[in-house]
């Protein structure tokens, strides 16, 4: 499903795929001076197939391949930003990930700093999972940005997540 959030323009929806990534940038008013940006991609699964994976599991180090996401990541940090083409080997989480929830949709999610030059960059990443497909976002801004940009991701990853409502988390049920 194409999905278009207003305020943003966006690469073609074929490109949302792990292997390129679909490309959206910020424009209007709200939208920081030094720019935002933002990568989606899915990846390949099979829709209505399998056990779904719910952000919770995500949380769990052993259930979720940290390193080869952000091997991922790095790769594709350059195409959200270009600034970040000599940084991303500089490009280090901030804290832990995290469940979020925006709206009755979950997340995973987790913020990550990358020095440019004599600017710091902010990247934001967030992942779930809709129709047993893993969608992966990666949003990049000037890191003085950060503060106006946060809402503009929020609304961002609230449109682009299109999966059904989420059940409240019951870790008893995990057991």
């Amino acid at each position: 499903m194409a999905v278009q959030p207003d305020g943003w323009t966006a690469g073609p929806q074929a490109d949302a795929t792990m292997d390129k990534g679909r490309r959206f940038v910020c424009e209007g008013a709200d939208c920081p001076a030094g720019g935002l940006a933002c990568l989606h991609a899915v990846a390949p699964g099979a829709p209505g197939q399998g056990r779904t994976l719910r952000v919770h599991d995500m949380l769990r180090p052993k259930a979720f391949p940290w390193k080869d996401f952000e091997g991922w990541m790095r790769a594709k940090a350059p195409i959200v930003r270009p600034e970040l083409a000599a940084a991303s080997g500089t490009l280090a989480a901030a804290g832990p990930a995290t469940g979020s929830r925006i709206g009755e949709r979950d997340f995973m999610r987790r913020s990550y700093v990358a020095k440019a030059g004599a600017k710091q960059e902010a990247v934001e990443m967030a992942i779930w999972v809709t129709d047993n497909q893993l969608n992966a976002v990666i949003c990049a801004v000037d890191a003085v940005d950060m503060p106006v940009s946060a809402t503009r991701i929020e609304a961002f990853l609230g449109a682009m997540n299109v999966s059904p409502p989420a059940p409240p988390y019951d870790p008893l049920a995990q057991q």
